[in-house]
């Protein structure tokens, strides 16, 4: 009867918020699910003894202790800095008229975005959420009356060479690549706060626009997400430099012309904005195969749309975990007939059940859901975005089994020790 209960709960959205933490062990504090993350899923062949139970997990030992992490904000602190101004008129002048031949307008079927010219042989750097699923795209230089619409304009036709989902990025070659066409360079360094900053791009459709601003913050593994339900994790530029849509995968300045980021997304309701840096750019461009991103995982997003979908359908036989305090057995959780994850279900009244993800198929676990108290109420889930087998950011579900708040892994951890 509880192993029925439990596939009925897992699927309804009436769950329960999750309970309060302390740092009562160090196992709590730094093996919470990770020792999980980048492995295999669990089978019946002899790999459960990979995923015993840490000591130190009970209702007791663990949970009797108070900080409620839902009251933890994510938000971010913005660093204002005194600037005097790199930038003047003229040298504004100069910087649009030398570098936005080399921004390009990038036309997809479902939309257009910006991007930069940065090899001779035709590579052009954009973001993925720019190009999307499509294996090519059209590509329109600057004419050379700014003022005049493109409509008119030679399109090119670009292959999209690779993709990183984690980063945002993309890379698209010129199939008839102009090898007198001028380069854009990546910048040496990082800029710094308070330093003045110029995005050329293609905000609300006004094409080849100048935006200026100031670096106000430098993130170092940012996480963000877009509606297409994917975790996102780079080091990122924070600026007041006014951003739009249309601007997304266009460059980002500083005085010597050089790329410092890519613009790729912005808060909502206020003047901050965020760019990719230019050392993740170069990161990418050494990468030989595309990256892609792990999937945002909750109740709502397992469960299926089915009427007839009303819980979650074990797969095959189960088998017993080394320990003897629970046991495995994959899950269709949408009624598709396709196993979505591997579930280990306590055996006791009180335990640790946890759903395993691989979100992206790549052969490891990259989201590990978790009920606490074996109350057969999602609690957290683990996400290993950048897929090196450590745990990045934390979700933390309401009331819907939806998740309510994220935060960085190391923030979880430092709300669990204060």
């Amino acid at each position: 009867m509880k192993i029925e209960y439990f596939f009925l709960a897992m699927c309804s959205v009436s769950l329960v918020s999750a309970p309060v933490f302390a740092d009562q062990t160090q196992e709590l504090r730094s093996t919470f699910a990770i020792q999980y993350i980048g492995k295999s899923l669990p089978d019946a062949a002899g790999k459960s003894s990979s995923y015993q139970v840490p000591l130190g997990f009970t209702e007791t030992e663990a949970m009797d202790f108070g900080v409620d992490l839902r009251s933890v904000s994510n938000s971010l602190n913005t660093d204002h800095s005194s600037n005097k101004g790199l930038f003047r008129g003229a040298q504004e002048v100069a910087l649009f008229e030398n570098a936005s031949p080399s921004v390009v307008l990038v036309l997809t079927e479902s939309g257009s975005g910006s991007g930069s010219l940065i090899s001779s042989d035709g590579l052009i750097i954009t973001n993925w959420h720019v190009v999307g699923d499509s294996k090519s795209v059209n590509i329109v230089f600057r004419p050379a009356d700014t003022s005049e619409e493109v409509f008119a304009e030679k399109t090119y036709l670009a292959t999209v060479e690779r993709v990183d989902q984690v980063r945002d990025l993309a890379l698209v070659r010129l199939a008839e690549p102009d090898g007198s066409r001028a380069i854009l360079q990546l910048a040496a360094r990082p800029p710094s706060v308070g330093e003045d900053v110029v995005a050329i791009g293609h905000p609300n459709g006004y094409n080849w626009t100048l935006t200026k601003g100031i670096v106000t913050g430098l993130r170092a593994n940012h996480n963000w997400r877009y509606d297409k339900g994917l975790q996102h994790l780079a080091d990122v530029i924070q600026t007041q430099t006014p951003i739009n849509p249309g601007n997304s995968g266009g460059p980002l300045f500083n005085e010597k012309m050089e790329i410092v980021g890519v613009n790729s997304f912005g808060a909502q309701g206020q003047l901050t904005n965020f760019a990719v840096t230019a050392e993740m750019v170069k990161d990418f461009l050494m990468e030989s195969d595309s990256r892609y991103a792990t999937k945002v995982v909750d109740s709502s997003s397992l469960a299926g749309d089915s009427a007839y979908c009303k819980k979650w359908e074990p797969m095959g036989e189960a088998w017993d975990a080394d320990d003897g305090l629970s046991f495995y057995t994959s899950m269709d959780t949408n009624c598709d007939g396709v196993s979505e994850g591997v579930l280990q279900l306590s055996t006791g009244d009180s335990g640790i059940n946890r759903f395993f993800v691989d979100s992206n198929l790549d052969g490891n676990i990259d989201v590990t859901l978790i009920d606490t108290n074996a109350d057969y109420k999602w609690d957290f889930s683990m996400y290993d975005v950048d897929g090196d087998g450590s745990t990045d950011i934390v979700g933390v579900h309401n009331k819907k089994g939806q998740i309510g708040n994220f935060m960085s892994h190391k923030k979880f951890v430092y709300n669990l020790a204060n």
